[in-house]
């Protein structure tokens, strides 16, 4: 835990100084190279618009992120606060450049670059208060990425609250619009008009619009089929801070691990080959990176803590990434109870059997029951009364009472 937490420290004095240094460069080069003030202009017949940036930028952007490396650097008691202003500014200027880009106006590409950048300073911000008093470590790779996947917040990892089918499929609806949206929407057009700024030319042609509609359907239909599996037989949606309340194998969930991760690259694919973006063919390589090397762990672990070694026995038998042939065995869906609800995920038939394997594997001595005759029937078996010949409990008698007229 120690050697995480520094290398997080290393990570975010790294992040916000490479932050600060990009941030000087980037001005240098609109001042100097106008193929570069073209490509970022707010409004190309007024150049002011995007001059008007630079103060703020030099000041909250640029020296804030230095600050703040520096003051965490430095185990500063003022750095979280500092790293909490930057994150405020950076976001104040993100939403803004959406808003003009949703308006019709250029800037595209800054809106591109700014909202990983506040995204990350976000991050570091969270996590500014309990880096700040921790020393520093080398910096290595698998530190970097353990990093990453510690600045995610702990309710990022959480069962659903018990609830019907109908509504579980009702918020899967809703995460399936919003995420479709953002990834496969948004995402991709803004990646177009990139290209269009940076003059790159489109690939798209009859083909391979026609193959990106048939990667963009399977891939569609894989999703939809593995979020109704998760809310029908997991009590749950697909996103991990509502997971399902049951471990789901069965479905798509018998040959990969992973279905909807799979069918999202797939549909990024799709999305790619039929809009021709060159920019747009790196956001399933980005995605699957992404999730593969930062999410994928902590959502392991948490699924590891949570099903124990009934997800051991699924991680070990199904991969990740690629389907496997053989599917999983059907006769292991639905042993496992979930240790952290009630209730079996199985037919009752499994219940029952389950059950017997439980008890035949208890040590007989350690089975204490009461006792029939003055002997204990888990010592002696042979003492344990018959089915056939039952004892008799015979009701004591109770002595008479005397009226007080007859003494």
């Amino acid at each position: 835990m120690g050697g995480i937490r520094r290398h997080e420290r290393v990570l975010a004095v790294t992040y916000l100084a490479g932050q600060a240094l990009a941030c000087a460069l980037w001005w240098a080069a609109l001042a100097g190279v106008p193929a570069v003030r073209t490509a970022f202009e707010l409004a190309p017949a007024h150049h002011e618009v995007l001059d008007a940036f630079v103060a703020g930028d030099l000041v909250v952007f640029l020296l804030g992120s230095a600050l703040g490396a520096w003051g965490l650097a430095r185990r500063a008691a003022w750095a979280p606060m500092e790293v909490a202003g930057t994150a405020g500014g950076a976001a104040y200027a993100t939403l803004y450049l959406a808003g003009w880009t949703g308006r019709g106006g250029a800037g595209a590409l800054g809106l591109v670059c700014m909202v990983p950048a506040t995204i990350l300073t976000a991050a570091v911000a969270r996590r500014a208060s309990r880096l700040a008093s921790i020393p520093t470590q080398r910096l290595t790779t698998a530190g970097v990425l353990a990093a990453v996947g510690r600045l995610l917040p702990r309710w990022a990892f959480r069962p659903a609250r018990p609830a019907g089918p109908g509504w579980n499929g009702a918020k899967t609806g809703a995460q399936i619009v919003v995420a479709w949206g953002f990834a496969l929407g948004l995402l991709p057009v803004l990646a177009q008009r990139v290209d269009g700024a940076c003059g790159l030319g489109s690939f798209g042609s009859i083909a391979s619009r026609g193959v990106g509609g048939v990667v963009f359907a399977v891939a569609s239909a894989v999703g939809i089929a593995s979020a109704w599996v998760m809310v029908t037989r997991g009590r749950g949606t697909p996103v991990p801070f509502d997971a399902a309340r049951e471990l789901v194998v069965s479905g798509t969930y018998r040959v990969v691990r992973n279905p909807m991760v799979v069918s999202g690259i797939g549909q990024s694919i799709g999305v790619a080959l039929l809009l021709g973006s060159p920019l747009a063919t790196l956001l399933p390589v980005a995605g699957a990176l992404v999730w593969n090397e930062v999410l994928r762990p902590p959502e392991e672990r948490f699924l590891v803590e949570r099903f124990g070694e009934s997800y051991q026995d699924y991680h070990a038998r199904v991969r990740c990434w690629i389907p496997k042939r053989s599917p999983y065995p059907s006769s292991r869906r639905g042993q496992w109870r979930n240790a952290n609800t009630k209730g079996w995920s199985c037919s009752s038939d499994q219940r029952s059997r389950a059950r017997r394997r439980r008890v035949q594997r208890l040590p007989r001595l350690a089975i204490r029951t009461t006792t029939h005759g003055g002997v204990d029937l888990a010592r002696e078996p042979s003492a344990r009364p018959s089915a056939d010949k039952a004892p008799v409990h015979r009701r004591a008698r109770t002595p008479p009472v005397r009226s007080r007229g007859g003494q």
